[in-house]
């Protein structure tokens, strides 16, 4: 099992060859996973796991077409994206619902939207103590 600083410079190498949009994603997406579990044993994974989070969701978001697939009947869906939801996570852990909100908004696009309309509530609710 790679440390946290291994799989940060893993996945910094492999996001600079060639590849495709796809390929980006799952190297972000399995660096994201790994550096979640490591996050116990080295607070730093925490850090490097947004930066991927994000730069994981703005390949996205300029190429959506690297997360879909079609089932040829009903039409085009997307990927699971468990990165960014563990992104998400951190975010609500960490009592930036805000901000978690905005991530989530920002996936919705793509079919995520299991926490979105909890994370509004919730940030509605903190607003109304405001």
């Amino acid at each position: 099992m790679y440390s946290a600083d291994q799989m940060v410079q893993h996945v910094r190498e492999a996001i600079e060859l060639p590849g495709t949009p796809e390929d980006y994603h799952f190297i972000l997406q399995g660096g994201i996973e790994h550096l979640w579990r490591l996050r116990a044993e080295s607070t730093s994974s925490l850090e490097m796991l947004e930066e991927f989070a994000l730069l994981d969701l703005q390949l996205i978001e300029a190429a959506p077409w690297s997360v879909e697939w079609s089932d040829g009947a009903d039409g085009t869906s997307f990927v699971s994206l468990p990165g960014l939801d563990r992104f998400i996570v951190l975010l609500e852990r960490e009592g930036a619902h805000c901000e978690a909100l905005a991530i989530a908004e920002r996936l919705a696009k793509f079919d995520n939207t299991k926490r979105l309309e909890r994370l509004r509530e919730r940030v509605a609710t903190l607003d109304s103590f405001a």
